[in-house]
């Protein structure tokens, strides 16, 4: 048997101890928490990176898709000129763009260069085809 004294001291070591033992765990959790914070929050910055990036390059993605096929925008453009030069008298700038839906600079660059090209005239605010015979225009004349 142990004295009681000896008893008394154990008893207050393991009190003591279970103390120190618990700040410590406290402590250690503490510092984990700290940690695991950190990489969270490193974690969550990526994920939010991550997901702006994508969301960029959806918008990115999405406005090439809304882009005119290269080579297509001029051929595109001139037969609709030349249509509407035989059925109607022209069209207009804004026609153009809101029936080919391509952007309203392209339309109006390639207006321009098939001007400079001899190839259209602009009568107004009306694009006509120098190649297609008007509408109003019957048979030559004796």
């Amino acid at each position: 048997m142990t004295e009681p004294a000896l008893e008394r001291i154990i008893e207050a070591a393991r009190e003591d101890f279970r103390k120190r033992l618990e700040q410590a765990f406290v402590a250690g959790g503490e510092k984990v928490r700290r940690e695991l914070i950190a990489v969270l929050s490193t974690s969550a910055s990526t994920v939010v990176g991550a997901a702006r990036a994508t969301a960029r390059d959806d918008a990115n993605n999405s406005a090439v898709a809304k882009r005119a096929t290269p080579g297509t925008v001029k051929p595109t453009i001139m037969r609709l000129v030349e249509e509407e030069s035989v059925l109607s008298e022209g069209i207009t700038t804004n026609e153009i763009i809101r029936r080919t839906g391509i952007k309203s600079n392209s339309v109006r660059a390639t207006l321009t260069h098939l001007r400079i090209d001899n190839v259209v005239e602009q009568i107004g605010d009306r694009w006509l085809s120098k190649t297609a015979a008007p509408a109003n225009e019957s048979e030559e004349a004796p």
